[in-house]
């Protein structure tokens, strides 16, 4: 897409100036829309390179351990005090992102003409369901991770031995004086480098996201009693929910045709005409990880009166 197809412009959004690119000619998602998304993928960006020094910390102990253990000739797993110390740290990465979920949501209710106590009241709820967030999928993803990695070092052991038998064997190119330590733990670390950039940026988007779909609805406040119960919110229009990429050369193509969609909220997105997801970066539902790994999209929440389900005729 060429310079000349953009258009650039500051809208107030929540209280704040916020620089936005829209199509000229295809404008399917409103500048306010566009504002929403851009504050999370610049904060999403901050937090995701403000947790790759610590959790690289932690994945260079593993490969300390890694070392040693080959080194005896042990395959090794990671150990259950590694497993919680990165569970430690994927929480307090899911609470900080949570927090600026908080916030945002606080200043948009603000910005709309809701009184410091309905947003602080909605904000207090709000924290409730993240919590319930975090403890929902944090096992899962944790264990996801320590999987993963269990599998690379068998991996990487078993290519090392077989590194060194062609050294033996005097193949060409094939160095023999490195042990199977340095050479396994070497193939560790380069994909280690990858890994730590990977898990960073997939697990802040992916709670940035589950987060979003947190965030109490009207109706949610009248229950608690954070709003009066004569709004009516059949007034306010369907919740929705819509994908909303970055819009540049390095979207993946099946997320760039996802832009705009616009589904009721407890529906999934169908990404290449296959895979469900509640969200971008929904691990969930069985999307493969060309459709996860790496991904920038957002989405947001919103009620519209205008909204037609076409699915339903």
């Amino acid at each position: 897409m060429a310079i000349d197809d953009w258009e650039y412009k500051t809208v107030d959004f929540a209280g704040r100036k916020v620089k936005v690119a829209q199509e000229k000619e295809n404008a399917s998602v409103s500048d306010e829309h566009i504002a929403e998304a851009t504050l999370k993928y610049e904060e999403r960006f901050r937090l995701e390179h403000e947790f790759l020094p610590i959790l690289w910390k932690h994945f260079k102990k593993l490969l300390r351990y890694y070392k040693q253990s080959v080194a005896i000739g042990v395959v090794p797993v990671v150990p259950q005090s590694m497993v919680a110390e990165l569970e430690k740290l994927l929480e307090a990465q899911y609470h900080r992102t949570g927090d600026f979920l908080q916030e945002l949501d606080y200043s948009k209710r603000i910005a709309e003409g809701a009184t410091k106590d309905e947003a602080n009241g909605a904000k207090g709820l709000y924290a409730l369901a993240l919590v319930a967030v975090v403890a929902e999928i944090l096992p899962t993803q944790t264990a996801t991770i320590v999987s993963t990695t269990n599998k690379s070092f068998q991996q990487f052991y078993a290519r090392a031995v077989q590194i060194e038998v062609e050294a033996i064997a005097g193949a060409s190119g094939v160095s023999q004086t490195a042990t199977i330590a340095d050479t396994a733990s070497g193939l560790v670390q380069k994909s280690f480098k990858n890994r730590v950039k990977q898990i960073a940026t997939t697990e802040t988007g992916h709670f940035m996201h589950r987060g979003t779909l947190a965030a109490p609805d009207e109706e949610d406040l009248i229950e608690a009693g954070v709003i009066d119960d004569d709004v009516e919110v059949e007034v306010l229009g369907t919740r929705v929910k819509q994908w909303i990429t970055k819009l540049d050369k390095r979207v993946r193509a099946t997320h760039r045709a996802m832009h705009g969609v616009t589904i009721p909220s407890t529906e999934n997105f169908i990404v290449d005409g296959t895979y469900p997801m509640i969200c971008p970066e929904d691990p969930l539902r069985g999307a493969p990880a060309k459709e996860i790994c790496n991904c920038r999209c957002e989405f947001i929440k919103f009620r519209s009166v205008a909204f037609k389900d076409v699915s339903k005729g």
